[in-house]
């Protein structure tokens, strides 16, 4: 798999018009979908991720910065910084989401058997 096949799946649960307008749903959604990704294409899972966090987008940068702390993707944990402090700086997203880089930042830093390359 690769990058593009990990943002394919993903994209499954933006496109989804049940759950897109309720931001819990949706981050369950990405969060099954990820955890499956997380098996069998960490890589690409960590790319799309990536992608999702450049691109500065309220959306897709949040629920990026969630599944990073829940799934304990350290190899993120810099651009997930980078993010955060743009965030705090006023110069991206909406200042109301620091707490959730706060949070996943945080969450990176306690140990876990999830930061071991995997389950």
């Amino acid at each position: 798999m690769s990058k593009e096949s990990a943002l394919a799946e993903l994209a499954g649960s933006l496109e989804d018009p049940a759950i897109e307008k309720d931001g819990n749903l949706l981050a369950e959604s990405l969060r099954q979908r990820a955890r499956r990704l997380l098996q069998s294409d960490r890589s690409g899972l960590t790319a799309a991720l990536r992608q999702w966090l450049e691109v500065r987008d309220d959306v897709l940068s949040i629920q990026s910065a969630i599944l990073i702390g829940d799934l304990r993707l350290s190899e993120l944990r810099s651009a997930l910084h980078q993010v955060r402090n743009e965030v705090a700086a006023g110069r991206a997203l909406r200042p109301t989401s620091l707490w959730l880089f706060d949070t996943a930042i945080a969450t990176l830093a306690s140990p876990n058997e999830l930061d071991q390359g995997g389950p």
